[in-house]
């Protein structure tokens, strides 16, 4: 008897099972995997936009002339100059959703520059400056870039301005985005927080002018001091009080008295800086003892010290300067005797200082003989 060979249904249907189960479970693996993949690859993209955003505005920061402004706006991306239109005083906190911070730099292509948020991207806007001053401002065509894709949703930026006392300002930023799925399990959210400061040397094309007057100082005494200070023009100096003495700092100031620029030493000794030395002379033919010139030298623009006078003359002469502020004084105290041999005081018993707008004076006391001709000089410190 010939037999014959082949599958039970038994067999079969054993075998459709198997291969069912074993096909559910590869289908099962695959989705799983493809839904880890689809989040790793949503997690990345997040993180790599976050990354961007912050090098890019780090990079900003850094080149900046200066951080002007941090501020909270409400999400529509459309910066302006126009305090009318953006109220800068509106704080950023922590409840705040978008801010901007504002940035100036030396190019104006880039000046000023925002970085502004919604909740569809963060944006750069740059270029709208009014050099003019112009009311209503103009614009400078300003350009915006976004700089972060369709792939993430912004959730919140926020910014904040720390004042550095001895340095440049710093920026923190806090920054949230969302892959952007209608699939809640692949709606992967990640956020940064950095502050981000200048390392880099300051540029500027403006006026440098801080926030408070009479408050901040450049530089501070114990180690941190610039070493130069390289002008192209004026240096500018408001009058005040002698300032404190400082060990091992000398100080300069303007002398509110008599408005003269001042240096003070570490001991706390004052002297005016620009003091100099100069000696006039006064020639007079046919002196007589009815002699009274006056304004023969002027302080004009400045004080004065007299520390030496001397006179000759081919007889005998005698006289003496005198400080008129109305008032003539006597600048020696005791007349100088003026002959053929040359007589010289420096003790100054009398009154030798000039204030600005004094005049000097020539008295003479009384001569001997028939005298035709006097000399007299003086020597003076000026107080400028």
């Amino acid at each position: 008897m010939e037999s014959k060979k082949g599958f039970t249904l038994m067999e079969m249907v054993l075998y459709v099972m198997l291969f069912v189960a074993v096909g559910g479970l590869m289908t099962g693996i695959t989705l799983n995997s493809l839904r880890v993949s689809t989040r790793e690859n949503a997690n990345t993209e997040v993180v790599q936009q976050l990354d961007f955003v912050m090098s890019t505005v780090q990079k900003l920061v850094g080149d900046a002339s200066l951080v002007e402004a941090v501020y909270q706006t409400d999400g529509d991306n459309i910066p302006t100059n126009d305090p009318t239109v953006i109220n800068q005083d509106n704080d950023c906190d922590d409840n705040s959703v978008y801010c901007t911070l504002k940035l100036r730099f030396e190019n104006d292509n880039l000046d000023p520059t925002w970085v502004v948020a919604s909740s569809t991207g963060v944006y750069l806007v740059s270029g709208d400056d009014d050099e003019a001053g112009d009311t209503p401002l103009t614009q400078d065509s300003p350009t915006t870039d976004r700089i972060t894709t369709d792939a993430v949703l912004v959730d919140f930026l926020r910014f904040t301005k720390y004042e550095l006392p001895s340095g440049h300002a710093l920026a923190k930023m806090n920054l949230s985005l969302t892959y952007n799925t209608d699939n809640p399990k692949f709606r992967i959210t990640r956020s940064i927080v950095s502050a981000i400061g200048r390392v880099t040397a300051a540029t500027f094309d403006d006026s440098l002018v801080p926030n408070d007057a009479n408050v901040y100082d450049i530089g501070a005494l114990g180690g941190l001091e610039w070493r130069s200070l390289i002008l192209g023009s004026n240096l500018i100096m408001a009058e005040g009080s002698a300032p404190s003495a400082s060990t091992g700092y000398g100080k300069l100031y303007v002398n509110s008295t008599n408005k003269g620029l001042h240096f003070m030493n570490s001991a706390g000794v004052t002297a005016p800086v620009s003091l100099s030395t100069d000696t006039k002379c006064l020639w007079l033919s046919d002196p007589a003892d009815t002699d009274d010139l006056k304004s023969v030298w002027i302080a004009n623009g400045f004080s004065a010290t007299i520390t030496k006078i001397w006179c000759e003359s081919d007889q005998t002469v005698n006289a003496d300067l005198q400080v008129d502020d109305g008032t003539p004084a006597d600048v020696d105290g005791t007349d100088l005797v003026c002959d053929t041999t040359p007589a010289e005081d420096e003790s100054m018993g009398g009154d030798p200082t000039l204030a600005d707008g004094d005049r000097l004076d020539l008295a003479i006391a009384s001569v001997s003989g028939s005298p035709t001709w006097l000399s007299i000089c003086w020597t003076v410190n000026y107080d400028f």
